[in-house]
Protein backbone atom coordinates (compact mmCIF):
# COMPACT_ATOMS: atom_id res chain seq x y z
CA UNK A 1 0.00 0.00 0.00
CA UNK A 2 2.71 2.52 0.89
CA UNK A 3 4.49 1.74 -2.40
CA UNK A 4 1.40 2.94 -4.31
CA UNK A 5 1.28 6.12 -2.23
CA UNK A 6 4.97 6.74 -2.98
CA UNK A 7 4.37 6.31 -6.72
CA UNK A 8 1.34 8.63 -6.59
CA UNK A 9 3.35 11.30 -4.76
CA UNK A 10 6.12 11.07 -7.36
CA UNK A 11 3.56 11.31 -10.16
CA UNK A 12 1.86 14.34 -8.60
CA UNK A 13 5.22 16.12 -8.20
CA UNK A 14 6.21 15.19 -11.76
CA UNK A 15 3.10 16.94 -13.11
CA UNK A 16 3.74 20.02 -10.94
CA UNK A 17 7.39 20.24 -12.00
CA UNK A 18 6.85 19.01 -15.59
CA UNK A 19 9.38 16.24 -14.99
CA UNK A 20 9.10 14.00 -18.06
CA UNK A 21 11.38 11.17 -16.89
CA UNK A 22 9.63 10.77 -13.53
CA UNK A 23 6.19 10.98 -15.15
CA UNK A 24 7.09 8.27 -17.65
CA UNK A 25 8.59 6.07 -14.89
CA UNK A 26 5.31 6.22 -12.93
CA UNK A 27 3.03 5.36 -15.85
CA UNK A 28 2.32 1.92 -17.29
CA UNK A 29 2.96 1.62 -21.04
CA UNK A 30 -0.79 1.02 -21.51
CA UNK A 31 -1.72 4.06 -19.42
CA UNK A 32 -5.09 5.70 -20.07
CA UNK A 33 -6.64 8.85 -18.62
CA UNK A 34 -10.12 10.31 -18.76
CA UNK A 35 -11.23 13.66 -17.39
CA UNK A 36 -14.05 16.12 -18.04
CA UNK A 37 -12.17 18.02 -20.75
CA UNK A 38 -9.63 15.55 -22.10
CA UNK A 39 -8.60 11.98 -22.63
CA UNK A 40 -5.19 10.31 -23.09
CA UNK A 41 -4.67 6.79 -24.37
CA UNK A 42 -0.98 6.19 -23.65
CA UNK A 43 1.97 7.24 -21.53
CA UNK A 44 3.36 8.97 -24.64
CA UNK A 45 0.20 11.11 -24.92
CA UNK A 46 0.48 12.02 -21.23
CA UNK A 47 4.10 13.12 -21.66
CA UNK A 48 3.23 15.10 -24.81
CA UNK A 49 0.38 16.84 -22.99
CA UNK A 50 2.56 17.63 -20.00
CA UNK A 51 5.20 19.17 -22.27
CA UNK A 52 2.61 21.53 -23.80
CA UNK A 53 0.51 22.01 -20.66
CA UNK A 54 -0.15 25.75 -20.28
CA UNK A 55 -0.94 25.57 -16.56
CA UNK A 56 1.29 26.48 -13.65
CA UNK A 57 -0.11 24.93 -10.50
CA UNK A 58 0.35 23.17 -7.20
CA UNK A 59 -1.78 20.59 -5.47
CA UNK A 60 -2.88 21.53 -1.98
CA UNK A 61 -4.81 19.86 0.86
CA UNK A 62 -4.04 16.42 -0.55
CA UNK A 63 -5.65 13.32 0.91
CA UNK A 64 -4.92 9.81 -0.34
CA UNK A 65 -6.83 6.59 0.25
CA UNK A 66 -5.84 3.13 -0.99
CA UNK A 67 -7.99 0.05 -1.43
CA UNK A 68 -6.19 -2.86 -3.07
CA UNK A 69 -4.69 -1.56 -6.31
CA UNK A 70 -6.87 1.57 -6.43
CA UNK A 71 -5.71 4.91 -5.03
CA UNK A 72 -7.98 7.94 -4.59
CA UNK A 73 -6.34 11.37 -4.51
CA UNK A 74 -8.52 14.24 -3.25
CA UNK A 75 -6.98 17.68 -3.60
CA UNK A 76 -7.33 21.36 -4.40
CA UNK A 77 -5.71 22.21 -7.74
CA UNK A 78 -4.33 25.72 -7.28
CA UNK A 79 -3.70 27.30 -10.67
CA UNK A 80 -1.49 30.39 -10.83
CA UNK A 81 -1.22 30.78 -14.64
CA UNK A 82 -2.68 31.39 -17.22
CA UNK A 83 -5.55 32.11 -14.83
CA UNK A 84 -5.92 31.96 -11.06
CA UNK A 85 -8.29 29.56 -9.36
CA UNK A 86 -8.53 26.80 -6.80
CA UNK A 87 -10.48 23.85 -8.19
CA UNK A 88 -11.40 20.86 -5.99
CA UNK A 89 -10.55 17.59 -7.76
CA UNK A 90 -10.63 13.86 -7.22
CA UNK A 91 -8.38 11.49 -9.15
CA UNK A 92 -8.82 7.73 -9.08
CA UNK A 93 -5.68 5.82 -10.07
CA UNK A 94 -5.64 2.11 -10.81
CA UNK A 95 -2.28 0.39 -10.57
CA UNK A 96 -0.74 -2.59 -12.29
CA UNK A 97 2.34 -3.50 -10.32
CA UNK A 98 3.76 -0.20 -9.13
CA UNK A 99 2.74 1.85 -12.16
CA UNK A 100 -0.46 3.77 -12.84
CA UNK A 101 -2.36 2.00 -15.60
CA UNK A 102 -5.60 3.96 -15.59
CA UNK A 103 -6.64 7.30 -14.13
CA UNK A 104 -9.93 9.15 -14.00
CA UNK A 105 -10.19 12.78 -12.91
CA UNK A 106 -13.35 14.42 -11.59
CA UNK A 107 -13.96 18.16 -11.19
CA UNK A 108 -16.45 20.87 -12.08
CA UNK A 109 -15.29 22.12 -15.50
CA UNK A 110 -17.48 25.22 -15.07
CA UNK A 111 -14.74 26.54 -12.75
CA UNK A 112 -12.42 26.96 -15.77
CA UNK A 113 -12.55 30.24 -17.73
CA UNK A 114 -14.74 29.73 -20.80
CA UNK A 115 -11.99 30.54 -23.32
CA UNK A 116 -9.57 28.01 -21.82
CA UNK A 117 -12.24 25.34 -21.59
CA UNK A 118 -13.21 25.91 -25.25
CA UNK A 119 -9.55 25.76 -26.35
CA UNK A 120 -8.91 22.50 -24.49
CA UNK A 121 -12.05 20.88 -25.86
CA UNK A 122 -11.24 21.96 -29.44
CA UNK A 123 -7.65 20.66 -29.16
CA UNK A 124 -8.93 17.35 -27.82
CA UNK A 125 -11.35 17.02 -30.75
CA UNK A 126 -8.59 17.67 -33.30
Amino acid sequence: MSALIDVAKKLIKAWEQKDESTLRACLHDDYSFKGPMMEMKSADEAVAFMNTCPFEFTNEHCEVMVEGKTLVHIFDWKVTAPFQATIPMVEVMEFEGEKVKRARLFFDSALFPAEIKAKMLSEQAA
